[in-house]
């Protein structure tokens, strides 16, 4: 349970051969808000679509507050190469007395079917249960 109090969320950094996830920075603002306002790519979410840069720009900052009060972690997933955002791996709900949390992805849908959300979930979770020492995480759908 140490290690999940003494985590500063916003500082999460989980690299892979290919992904770097990490939180991200607000000049993602644009790039955010494409992937927040196309339907498809939210569909399965409980989310809707944003309608315009501010409204993604106060989600993004919505993101950043809550990991800082360790309500839950929000990462970016970015390309190692060309830094680009791909998507997001988050974990929310979190109980940290009983050390549990739920996940949410969101991939770009020019990135399906790639292998980069496996890819990115395997380095989350691992990084979530054997640094953080989660002891459950759900997927809902």
């Amino acid at each position: 349970m140490d290690s999940l109090q003494n985590t500063d969320f916003r500082k999460i950094f989980i690299e892979t051969g290919q992904l770097i996830l990490k939180e991200i920075p607000f000049n993602y603002k644009n790039r955010f808000y494409e992937l927040f306002s196309d339907f498809e790519i939210l569909r399965f979410t409980d989310k809707q679509t944003t309608k315009n840069i501010d409204e993604a720009i106060v989600y993004l900052k919505e993101c950043h507050d809550k990991s800082a009060q360790k309500m839950h972690i929000y990462l970016g997933i970015f390309d190692k190469i060309d830094k680009e955002l791909l998507g997001i791996v988050s974990l929310y709900h979190i109980d940290s007395k009983h050390q549990f949390g739920s996940l949410g992805i969101l991939l770009d849908k020019k990135r399906w079917r790639k292998g980069i959300m496996s890819n990115a979930l395997n380095a989350f979770l691992q990084f979530c249960f054997h640094t953080l020492h989660f002891h459950r995480i759900e997927a809902q759908t």
